[in-house]
């Protein structure tokens, strides 16, 4: 099957464009999510006491920032928080009215 571009001149229909954007705005609410539970746990794991038992090292920090940000993808991804869903409704509420008040100057 072969593609077919559109032409550079050919705008974007209204629909494409705002189903890309609200892509965009739930991909970008899901990273702060991910970014936001990352902060969390590593200021959580921080009030935990040291301990010299099994040794520290730079390797086991590294590997312990890691392990957070895959666990924060995690939980991002099950939904469990709803962060980005919250973030989402507001945003998307906000972007309407933003276009509507930018119609009603344009006239």
């Amino acid at each position: 099957m072969t593609r077919i571009n559109r032409l550079p001149n050919m705008p974007i229909p209204n629909n494409v464009k705002s189903q890309r954007e609200d892509n965009e705005l739930k991909k970008a609410c899901k990273g702060f999510e991910t970014i936001l539970v990352t902060q969390m746990l590593t200021k959580m794991r921080e009030t935990v006491p040291k301990s010299d038992l099994f040794g520290s090292d730079d390797a086991e920090q590294m590997f312990q920032g890691m392990l957070d940000e895959e666990i924060a993808k995690g939980v991002s991804d099950s939904g469990a928080l709803k962060i980005s869903d919250l973030l989402y409704k507001q945003l998307s509420k906000l972007e309407k009215t933003a276009k509507v008040s930018d119609t009603n100057v344009d006239k």
